[in-house]
C-alpha cells in the first residue's frame, strides 16, 4: 500500500493542483461580471437579475412646475419623475396619462395644459342666441353641425303658441346666429283671409298654395322647398305681398330677359296654362287649346300676346275676344 502511494501519489496531487487552478479561474470571471452589470439573487433554483442599480434619464416637459431632464431609479413611475419635477400645475392636463406606467431610459413625458384642450373644444362649438316662443330662450353653446330642429329642443321647445310656419328647422346653424320664433296672435288669425297661389319655375315643389294676406313671397317660397341652385335671385322681391290668383315662376339663371316675366297676373299665361286653363277663354275649346300646347312644344315660349295668332286656327276675331284675358 504503501508502494502504491509512493508510486501515484505525485499524479494524484498534480491533478487537484489542475481542478483548483480551473475552478479559482471560473470564480475570478463570475465576479468581474457582477462588478460589471448587475446583482444575481439567487431564489432556491432560480436566479433573479436586478437592475436596481441602474440610473434613466427621463425627459420632462409641458404642466410640471420644474421642466427638463432627471436622473431617476430604473424602478421609478411615471408619477415618481412628476414629483422630481416639482409636481403638476394648476393647468395640467393628466386624464390620458398612465401615472402609474414604469419609465425607461431617454422616455419623453409630456403633460398637455386643459386650456389647450378647451380651446380645441370650442374651435368647433357655436354659440346661438334663440329668442321668442320658446320654453327656455337664452344663448346655447352647439357642436358645429347642429340644426335649428336641434337647438330647439335644446331650448326646451315650442310654446303653445309658438308659429313656426317661417322656419326652416332643417336648416344649419352658424357661430352668432340669432333665432326668434314668432308667437301667434289668435285673433288676426281668425280674421285672416286666404286664397292660392301659384308658384312655379327654379323651386323644389312647384304647385298652387294656400297662403293668408300676411304671407310673402319670401314665405311661399319656403312652402314650396325653397330655390333650387339654378334659380335667378336678382329680380325677386322677398317682401312682395301675395294676392289671390298670384302667378309666380321663379325663372333660371340661364333664361333670357325676353322670356317668362317673374311675377303674372290673375290672367291666363298662354305659355304656362295647362289645357283646362286655356279652354276656359272665349273660343278656345278642346281642339285650339292642344294646338296652343302644341305649338309651345315645338316652338317654345310666345314672345307677346299676339303671337297666339300664329297657331292654326287662331285668327284675329278670336285674338280681339281674348287679349284682355291673356299675358305671357
Amino acid at each position: 500500500m504503501i508502494s502504491f502511494i509512493q508510486k501515484y501519489g505525485g499524479f494524484f496531487l498534480l491533478f487537484l493542483g489542475i481542478i483548483g487552478i480551473v475552478f479559482l479561474g471560473l470564480k475570478s470571471q463570475s465576479t468581474e461580471v457582477y462588478a460589471l452589470t448587475t446583482e444575481i439573487v439567487d431564489y432556491g433554483n432560480t436566479s433573479v437579475v436586478s437592475t436596481e442599480n441602474s440610473v434613466f434619464y427621463v425627459d420632462v416637459k409641458g404642466e410640471v412646475e420644474y421642466p427638463g431632464v432627471y436622473s431617476a431609479g430604473a424602478q421609478m413611475r411615471i408619477a415618481d419623475v412628476i414629483n422630481l419635477a416639482g409636481g403638476l400645475t394648476q393647468n395640467a392636463d393628466v386624464s390620458e396619462i398612465n401615472l402609474s406606467k414604469n419609465i425607461y431610459d431617454q422616455m419623453v413625458i409630456y403633460i398637455p395644459s386643459s386650456i389647450e384642450n378647451e380651446e380645441t373644444l370650442n374651435a368647433h362649438q357655436y354659440y346661438v342666441d334663440i329668442k321668442g316662443a320658446v320654453l327656455h330662450p337664452g344663448v346655447y353653446m352647439v357642436p358645429q353641425g347642429t340644426r335649428v330642429y336641434e337647438v330647439i329642443a335644446l331650448s326646451g321647445g315650442f310654446l303653445d303658441n309658438a308659429d313656426s310656419s317661417s322656419l326652416n328647422l332643417s336648416q344649419l346653424l352658424v357661430d352668432e346666429m340669432v333665432l326668434f320664433v314668432k308667437e301667434k296672435n289668435v285673433e288676426n288669425t281668425v280674421s285672416l283671409v286666404k286664397f292660392t297661389v301659384y308658384i312655379g319655375g327654379e323651386v323644389f315643389r312647384p304647385s298652387e298654395y294656400e297662403v293668408d294676406e300676411t304671407d310673402t313671397l319670401q314665405d311661399l317660397i319656403t312652402m314650396s322647398g325653397g330655390l333650387t341652385d339654378e334659380a335667378d335671385t336678382l329680380n325677386l322681391l322677398m317682401n312682395m305681398p301675395l294676392y289671390d290668383g298670384l302667378e309666380i315662376i321663379i325663372p333660371s339663371i340661364d333664361v333670357e330677359s325676353n322670356t317668362i316675366p317673374i311675377v303674372q297676373s290673375g290672367l291666363v299665361n298662354i305659355n304656362t296654362a295647362s289645357l283646362e286653363e286655356l279652354m276656359e277663354l272665349k273660343g278656345i275649346g278642346i281642339i285650339l287649346g292642344q294646338r296652343i300646347i302644341d305649338y309651345r312644344a315645338e316652338y317654345g315660349f310666345f314672345d307677346s300676346i299676339e303671337d297666339i295668332m300664329k297657331v292654326s286656327g287662331i285668327k284675329s276675331s278670336i285674338y280681339e275676344d281674348i287679349f284682355e284675358d291673356i299675358t305671357v
